[in-house]
């Protein structure tokens, strides 16, 4: 049965000493309808159900659990799209949805971070991240926000990805966290069930109640 929003808003994050951030939609602006439109751009045709297509399929899970390489990647779109996207023109649209990284919301992490255990799990993959650290290193100076973190664990480099529930039991057994005091931020409502699945607080991140509104 599906979370109900309302009883995830009642969850304060402050209240609990150990905190696990989603990446993308929490602390980094993503809009995936970017990477949509400019899929479509490329293609001579419009694919209905386009974002679907991509991340229902197996190759994109696989992508982002690391099992399966960049180039081999591509070929596999191609091959759904039946599509000859050349990698410059994939890559560019692949990344279209990676946004800003607000200054604010890394002040607020690291202020966060002086009062609580904090932990980074997100589900993304080697081109995304690569992105994601040019962003940060504009932005910040710094290669990447994992030292704001006592751990940043990216699904691509576990073999797992979240909604499913052995990837938040690695974290908790990993870093010995009790998961009564422990609380999952992320904008995924699939990826709230799957941690409340294993016992975690959850909290829904939106547009309109982000983690300046929380904190």
């Amino acid at each position: 049965m599906p979370l109900n929003t309302q009883d995830l808003k009642e969850q304060n994050p402050k209240d609990f000493p150990n905190i696990i951030f989603d990446y993308g939609g929490v602390i980094l602006d993503i809009n995936v309808n970017n990477t949509v439109s400019a899929f479509q751009r490329l293609l001579p045709i419009k694919i209905d159900n386009f974002q679907f297509r991509i991340e229902s399929s197996n190759v994109f899970k696989d992508l982002e659990r690391g099992r399966i390489d960049e180039l081999d990647f591509l070929r596999s779109i191609n091959k759904i799209l039946n599509a000859d996207i050349r990698w410059e023109e994939f890559e560019m649209a692949w990344n279209a949805m990676i946004g800003k990284l607000p200054v604010e919301n890394v002040k607020l992490i690291e202020k966060v971070s002086k009062s609580h255990r904090i932990f980074l799990l997100s589900n993304t993959n080697s081109i995304h991240l690569r992105k994601v650290n040019e962003v940060v290193k504009k932005t910040i100076g710094a290669d990447s926000i994992d030292h704001f973190f006592e751990k940043a664990y990216y699904s691509n480099n576990m073999g797992m990805r979240k909604p499913d529930t052995e990837i938040f039991n690695y974290v908790l057994r990993e870093q010995n966290l009790n998961v009564e005091e422990t609380i999952f931020l992320d904008d995924n409502p699939l990826n709230l069930e799957g941690a409340a699945k294993v016992g975690l607080a959850v909290c829904h991140i939106t547009n309109e109640r982000g983690i300046r509104e929380i904190f």
